[in-house]
């Protein structure tokens, strides 16, 4: 896997082999049972990915919340949280924005935050975020998103490269959903479909884009705008997310001329010298744009001014059979 390291991630080679050698032997235990699996009190659904950032867990995640209480299903959220050490990331920020009556709870070890979430008032369903590598948590459906611009990571391993363990823990998958088809190169979809089969998966095949939705004001006193207000605007991005191209696409197809965009590391804490005047000009013809994972942190800093292009994830193929998996596990 490591062939595809070029330019300066190349020196990190070798980094990446040991890496590789180690996901690989971790996985080869728990498939042995050495290693073993707990399973949580309620049933429990895992969301996560192959790869480091960028490819929609947050906005699938949002999707099953939203399913969850349109069937009045309880959920509670377990998260490794901000570097593992309990602390909220920006995921956390975005999730208690959108819903705020789900209880969190973060830690590395999913277990004991799944005992202090059932201490508090037990669930009906636990939902794993970023779990898939979560191996000590038994789940009753394993989604793997995948994203279809960068399907696996450069095909090295971290650091070289953006691949967490080896393409071949795609079987442990019930589904995978390839997201952002929408923006992938014309039969990408169906190659990355053929190469998940050749590695043994054989479920549904979902696909999704992020769709964009809205563009909500940072401050919340001020109305939202239609996605079509952005047409032949001159439009200012400010980001820290693992995908800033991503971003980009998705601004330019609704007609905006980007002018700059301001892109920091993932999940960047932003001081306020980062930050520009977002205020708007020139009768809202020019205007300042961010992400919704960056919101919550730049409202804390108090910038009120600009706005968040709200994403919602579509998915645009499998949708019954992804439907169906996730009502199974909440009528268990």
């Amino acid at each position: 896997m490591q062939s595809g390291t070029r330019g300066p991630f190349a020196a990190l080679a070798p980094l990446g082999w040991i890496y590789g050698l180690a996901a690989r032997a971790r996985n080869g235990l728990y498939s042995a049972g050495i290693y073993k699996t707990q399973r949580l009190p309620v049933p429990a659904i895992s969301v996560g990915n192959l790869t480091v950032g960028g490819t929609g867990k947050t906005p699938c995640t949002f999707y099953i919340l939203n399913r969850a209480a349109e069937r009045k299903v309880k959920v509670a959220v377990l998260t490794r949280g901000y570097g593992g050490g309990g602390g909220a990331n920006d995921e956390v920020w975005m999730l208690r924005d959108r819903f705020p009556s789900v209880a969190v709870d973060i830690g590395a070890d999913r277990r004991a935050a799944a005992e202090r979430s059932i201490a508090n008032g037990p669930p009906d369903v636990f939902l794993l975020d970023d779990g898939f590598q979560h191996r000590r948590v038994a789940r009753d459906l394993n989604i793997l998103l995948i994203d279809a611009c960068d399907p696996f990571g450069g095909g090295a391993y971290l650091p070289a490269g953006r691949l967490r363990e080896p393409v071949s823990g795609v079987a442990r998958a019930n589904i995978i959903i390839l997201t952002r088809v929408d923006q992938a190169a014309p039969g990408a979809a169906g190659a990355i479909w053929d190469r998940l089969s050749h590695y043994k998966y054989n479920g549904p095949r979902v696909e999704a884009a992020h769709a964009p939705e809205s563009l909500e004001p940072l401050d919340p006193n001020r109305p939202a705008r239609p996605v079509e207000s952005l047409r032949d605007c001159e439009v200012h991005l400010l980001s820290s997310i693992a995908r800033p191209d991503s971003f980009e696409s998705t601004i330019r197809s609704l007609g905006a001329r980007i002018v700059e965009h301001r892109a920091f590391p993932d999940h960047y804490h932003y001081r306020p010298a980062d930050l520009p005047d977002l205020r708007d000009a020139r009768d809202g013809r020019e205007l300042w744009c961010v992400t919704e994972k960056d919101a919550p942190k730049l409202r804390r800093l108090g910038a009120v001014d600009g706005y968040m292009l709200k994403v919602q994830f579509t998915i645009t193929a499998g949708r019954a059979e992804f439907d169906a998996a996730i009502d199974g596990v909440f009528i268990k």
